[in-house]
């Protein structure tokens, strides 16, 4: 039979498996945790500085390039 053998520590970014391993991380979510809280949490932040990043670098190679089309002609 399935059951249960971790537990969050309240207020704690720390889990308990059996009666005496606990384990701290950055963040840790309990099983009534949605998806967005876990996202807003964890991912958020890195996929929109991801995504500025890309958008800064594709903005670079395209005015690059435009320029120099520009001079060709």
């Amino acid at each position: 039979m399935c059951q249960i053998c971790t537990s969050v520590t309240p207020g704690e970014p720390q889990i308990v498996i059996g009666r005496d391993k606990a384990f701290t991380f950055d963040c840790v979510f309990d099983l009534n945790s949605g998806q967005e809280n876990v996202f807003n949490t964890c991912a958020k932040e890195l996929i929109e500085g991801s995504v500025f990043v890309l958008m800064e670098v594709l903005t670079y190679f395209l005015d690059s390039y435009c320029s120099q089309i520009t001079i060709m002609l």
